[in-house]
């Protein structure tokens, strides 16, 4: 009955109402009363907010007893009635006139974050009970404040707090752009290719030539002309290359981030996104190439080796003249002939005769040997420009 408004309004001018709701909740605190006591209390907790605020008002001292009860459906709905307690009047409320033992023990609820629920009634007290000036007095004259209810009151405000993380980017990152040509297939590889039959030739070439790249792409019309300059010219008997249109959709299935695309404009262009150009190729085990960058009379060795190792024996020997194993225990030269014809090295172009320093120098060339027994990962393209934010975290204002 009392759940509709109108009832309760009406229930709350009823002064026998009152009294015998007072009856029950005096009844002796034993189990068997307990179920009409919870039904005082609901009843109670829907008609109060239209009942006057009085200090000496006898329910007062009842719900003051209830809040130490062991029961906690009695302390969480007196807590209930009395911040409810004259809330549909225009009157001021006046909570005031509660013992000083109860106060102690609301402070104590503070500390139970593990039930929210009293948690949140608890301060819904507080509020109330401090907006009074004449309560803020009492406590601090009867209570230690900065060592009991301040210091909780001021860990509770990061309670279930969710933190926000907002980062300001000053500087965006920068990669530099995909190699602006297409890796050359070495003999070795190329022969291999060559014994794979249709379309997974053209497929293993792909991956050794390119890498999934979601910012990248390059012209249909340069990744087939690249195809057919690898194999075109050297089929193997009884096997053709792929027609365009099947090549455009064994770069599909062979790259999950390939997509076929064209970009409009005064000439339309035929696009593959999502691919780039490695910068060297590599091996059906996937290692990398290394080529010798040694120039020779012709121009540069260009001979490539998987093996770092044999690389470094390749120059050592084939171009310096030197046995690797006595790179450590090198003897000046009788004459100058030691150079260093790596790329576009400007340093020991001078024959010189101290051989080990200029052996030392050709080694900054070469990459590093490595471990043979698992392929290293491709490289990401270079960053030339980091990115540069700022990070700020804080807990927003929470929002009732």
């Amino acid at each position: 009955m009392s759940m509709l408004e109108a009832n309760a309004v009406f229930l709350s001018t009823l002064e026998i109402f009152k009294d015998g709701m007072l009856v029950v909740l005096n009844t002796p605190r034993q189990p068997r009363f307990n179920e009409i006591l919870n039904y005082a209390l609901d009843t109670i907790e829907q008609v109060c907010p239209y009942w006057e605020t009085d200090p000496e008002d006898p329910l007062f001292s009842v719900l003051f007893g209830l809040l130490g009860s062991s029961d906690r459906y009695h302390i969480l709905t007196s807590l209930k009635i009395l911040i409810l307690f004259s809330m549909e009047l225009e009157t001021i409320k006046r909570l005031q006139g509660i013992p000083d033992d109860k106060i102690n023990m609301l402070m104590s609820y503070t500390l139970l974050e593990q039930d929210k629920e009293l948690l949140s009634g608890t301060l819904d007290f507080f509020y109330q009970y401090t907006a009074i000036p004449e309560n803020v007095e009492e406590l601090l004259r009867n209570f230690s404040l900065p060592t009991t209810l301040i210091p909780r009151l001021t860990n509770l405000l990061l309670f279930e707090g969710e933190r926000d993380v907002n980062e300001i980017v000053d500087q965006e990152e920068c990669k530099a752009p995909a190699a602006s040509s297409i890796p050359i297939v070495p003999p070795d590889l190329h022969s291999m290719l060559l014994q794979l039959p249709e379309p997974e030739r053209c497929s293993r070439w792909l991956k050794c030539c390119f890498i999934e790249d979601p910012e990248c792409d390059i012209t249909q019309l340069a990744l087939w002309h690249a195809y057919q300059n690898c194999f075109a010219d050297e089929r193997v008997p009884g096997v053709s290359t792929l027609p365009a249109a099947e090549f455009i959709n064994t770069v599909s299935r062979t790259f999950s981030s390939a997509q076929a695309q064209v970009v409009t404009g005064p000439v339309a262009k035929f696009i593959i996104r999502g691919i780039r150009p490695l910068e060297t190729s590599y091996d059906l085990n996937g290692y990398p190439y290394r080529q010798c960058k040694w120039n020779v009379p012709n121009g540069q060795c260009r001979v490539s080796f998987v093996d770092p190792a044999k690389l470094k024996e390749h120059v050592f020997r084939e171009h310096m003249l030197l046995n690797p194993a006595d790179l450590g225990n090198l003897q000046d030269a009788r004459r100058p002939t030691n150079i260093c014809a790596w790329d576009t090295c400007k340093d020991y172009e001078i024959p010189t005769i101290n051989t080990a320093r200029v052996a030392g120098h050709v080694s900054t060339h070469l990459p590093p040997l490595q471990d043979m027994s698992s392929p290293p990962p491709p490289p990401p393209r270079k960053i030339i420009q980091p990115k540069l934010t700022r990070l700020f975290d804080y807990y927003p204002t929470p929002i009732d």
